[in-house]
């Protein structure tokens, strides 16, 4: 395949030459995306996945029941734990009648409450807007977008740098502007890679232009998620409040200063220092279960990323090995998202759970490096500095290699282990080196994100302070902030898990030897691989063999 890139960085084919020597042009859709051969798999992982949800349930009733309602109530005031010498709340009650009296929200914080609800609802509908515009522009003009993307990473950099040094925070500054110097080198000497992650996240964008039920069906999940995730954090916030308070154990003695009969004191430790006289001492298993459920939640997350992840891939996938209709253009398909999300809730669930436990466990191990670095000092904080770097690339690299695994699973239909299998084989015969090239897709769709965001944010500041009635201004801003990077990290993710789909299907599909889709073939043939032909080798395998240079006299 002849194929360079021009100044404009868009890529050049000859139409005379074929994609692929020996290959055979689609469609082939049920030799390499199976639709009826799905048994269950990994129910291992589906059942003790379901049993822990039933559990988390089951406590999160009981939380439900035996939380203290005095505690949401606002009841346990910061004068009651420290002057309460009984601990008793009905007795504080009675020495202190204006207790009862319900808080009134002021008409400041009636102000601020509804300005928090106005810009939480613009910038929902904003970032909606931005997003269906992101998908577009990608699509048609997807190299730019990079470009765009990169350099938005480098002005942040800088305006972070900036920043650090008025405040004096010169080591963040330095950071900053490494940074920065970084990401323009990568613009100069790195522009063929990010005008070929342009090309790819074109043909997403066509591909999920072709398949709109991923992106409903990736909001469905996202609501749902919302609304499970929901449950488990309120679960977890009553279990934490499951108790009573009690006498703090550092009071030594009490010296009553609200007269003969009243339950205000002053209470001190046996140093002579004024301590609070009560706390609130959660039950043993409420301790445990919120311990529990976190767990619970952690594993949750990501099997609702997961699943977002998998009927994605599987939709996709329905479309690109559906064929092309003619040799060179893309195929005009109708794929299911409905029957991805059957996959995903039946056959590969136990597949999903597997996944997203590998992904929790991954996330917990961040954490705990994280921590560990955070709590060292002198030589230890080096050392651990120095692990925290070498695991962060492994557990990297085990992370992306789940998700692709995610993707043959959805393709092939097989459990966990085999698929995952199945794909490090296709890539350690085809594309071993290329796994340094998806750091850019990711950070190029968090650069415009974060870029999108600080900008609307900014605006909702200026509106906020320029508005005498405006309450808080920079919590406007904060608020605002987070919610468009929320959407726009949402829909980010939705084009991130197309560019990684199409990349697995054309690991098959080159694999096998297989041109579903000529035009996706070409933009890939562009990424750093092992050359030449495929052949068959004498024990069956399917390999690239080293191409022939002849000399010439």
């Amino acid at each position: 395949m002849a194929a360079y890139i021009d100044a404009q960085n868009t890529y050049q084919y000859d139409e005379e030459q074929p994609v692929l020597e020996n290959a055979t042009y689609g469609p082939l859709g049920p030799s390499l995306y199976e639709y009826k051969n799905r048994p269950r798999r990994d129910t291992w992982a589906a059942v003790t996945y379901l049993a822990f949800m039933f559990l988390g349930f089951v406590g999160a009733i009981v939380s439900f029941a035996k939380t203290d309602g005095n505690m949401f109530a606002g009841k346990y005031s910061t004068a009651f734990y420290q002057n309460s010498t009984s601990c008793s709340l009905s007795q504080w009650t009675a020495s202190n009648a204006d207790v009862n009296k319900s808080a009134e929200l002021s008409e400041s914080n009636i102000i601020t409450l509804s300005w928090t609800i106005l810009w939480l609802s613009v910038s929902f509908v904003v970032a909606t807007g931005l997003s269906v515009l992101l998908l577009h522009l990608f699509r048609k003009y997807p190299v730019k977008m990079i470009y765009i993307s990169v350099l938005a990473g480098i002005c942040i950099s800088i305006a972070f740098a900036i920043f650090a040094f008025t405040t004096g925070a010169w080591a963040l500054a330095i950071v900053q502007l490494f940074s920065a110097v970084t990401l323009l080198a990568a613009f100069f000497f790195m522009r063929s890679e990010l005008a070929l992650c342009g090309q790819l996240f074109g043909v997403a964008g066509r591909g999920l232009q072709a398949c709109p039920g991923t992106i409903i069906s990736s909001i469905g999940v996202k609501v749902a998620g919302i609304f499970l995730l929901t449950f488990y954090v309120m679960a977890i916030i009553c279990a934490a409040f499951v108790g009573a308070p009690e006498p703090y154990s550092l009071v030594e003695h009490v010296i009553i200063t609200g007269g003969t009969g009243s339950d205000v004191g002053v209470c001190y430790s046996k140093y002579g220092y004024p301590v609070n006289c009560c706390e609130f001492l959660a039950s043993g298993w409420a301790i445990g279960y919120c311990i529990f459920a976190a767990l619970v939640l952690l594993w949750t997350v990501q099997v609702l990323l997961t699943v977002k992840q998998y009927i994605i891939a599987d939709t996709l996938s329905q479309w690109y090995f559906a064929g092309a209709v003619e040799q060179n253009s893309l195929a005009e398909t109708q794929p299911s998202s409905l029957r991805a999300l059957h996959h995903a809730m039946t056959s590969s669930f136990g597949s999903i759970c597997f996944a997203a436990l590998i992904l929790a466990v991954i996330e917990l191990l961040r954490s705990a490096l994280r921590l560990s670095n955070r709590n060292a000092s002198g030589i230890a904080a080096a050392i651990c500095c120095i692990i925290k770097c070498f695991a962060d690339c492994i557990l990297n690299l085990v992370e992306q290699f789940t998700v692709f695994a995610t993707i043959a699973v959805a393709i092939s239909g097989k459990g966990f282990i085999p698929a995952a299998m199945e794909l490090f084989a296709i890539l350690e015969r085809n594309f071993l080196q290329t796994t340094t090239l998806w750091w850019i897709p990711g950070f190029c769709l968090k650069m415009l994100s974060l870029l999108l965001s600080l900008a609307w944010a900014s605006v909702v500041y200026a509106i906020s302070l320029a508005s005498e009635r405006s309450g808080g201004d920079m919590t406007m801003a904060l608020i605002s902030f987070g919610a468009m990077l929320f959407v726009l990290h949402f829909v980010s993710s939705i084009l991130l898990d197309g560019v990684n789909t199409i990349y697995i299907c054309y690991a098959f599909d080159r694999d096998r030897k297989v041109i579903s889709h000529s035009e996706i073939h070409q933009v890939y043939e562009a990424v750093p691989s092992l050359k030449g032909s495929l052949i068959q080798q004498p024990d069956g395998q399917v390999a690239y063999a080293v191409p022939v240079t002849h000399s010439t006299a």
